[in-house]
């Protein structure tokens, strides 16, 4: 579980990590649709079509789009977003349902499988977890609050009342990840054994 990954990818898996590129996915009439949420919930995921984000680790930048393709599974509509890293795309494929964040990870020759990675209404101690199997392999994701009303300040973006969920994997591995309503994810920081990468949100158009 803790082999590496491409930055992209950790970018839009950034809480759960170790996403693995699936193949698109053709719109399509789904009789699996999401419950839809209440108006005021949801609100730190956006899926407005088109909607994007760039993202910069001081380094490299990655720009991140939501597309009008989507997969059907687990009784939910997942959403996909591409992100642009080097010249090179990858996906990912999030929802929003029953009050929880999730995301699939998806391996060649395996079911994909599905992740939480935040939740309604979080508050600070809430902890739960996730077992992931990585070929067949498995590891145990853990998440925990720590923060529900922190700022966040990227160098042009100030963010009031972010949610700050930490996802730990072994002793060595956490990533810590900071979400915004009606914005999605506004900065992250890994740390592998000591080294520390950090990433923020530059910019971001909200369709």
């Amino acid at each position: 579980m803790l082999h590496k990954i491409n930055q992209s990818n950790l970018i839009l898996l950034t809480f759960t990590l170790l996403i693995i590129q699936v193949g698109a996915c053709k719109k399509k009439t789904t009789d699996e649709p999401n419950p839809t949420p209440i108006e005021s919930e949801g609100k730190f995921l956006p899926t407005t079509l088109a909607s994007s984000w760039v993202y910069d680790t001081g380094i490299v930048k990655t720009n991140v789009t939501i597309t009008n393709n989507y997969k059907s599974v687990f009784s939910k509509q997942y959403n996909e977003y591409t992100s642009l890293y080097n010249g090179t795309t990858t996906k990912a494929y999030y929802a929003y349902s029953k009050k929880e964040y999730t995301v699939l990870y998806s391996q060649s020759g395996y079911a994909d499988q599905e992740i939480t990675y935040l939740k309604e209404n979080p508050t600070v101690g809430q902890k739960w977890s996730d077992t992931v199997t990585v070929a067949t392999t498995p590891s145990i994701n853990n998440y925990e609050v720590i923060a529900t009303n922190t700022t966040v300040n990227t160098g042009t973006l100030n963010f009031t009342d972010v949610v700050q969920v930490r996802l730990t994997i072994g002793a060595t591995y956490t990533v810590d990840a900071y979400y915004v309503k009606n914005v999605g994810l506004v900065k992250y920081t890994t740390n592998s054994n000591g080294t520390i990468t950090t990433s923020v949100l530059k910019s971001y158009l909200i369709k």
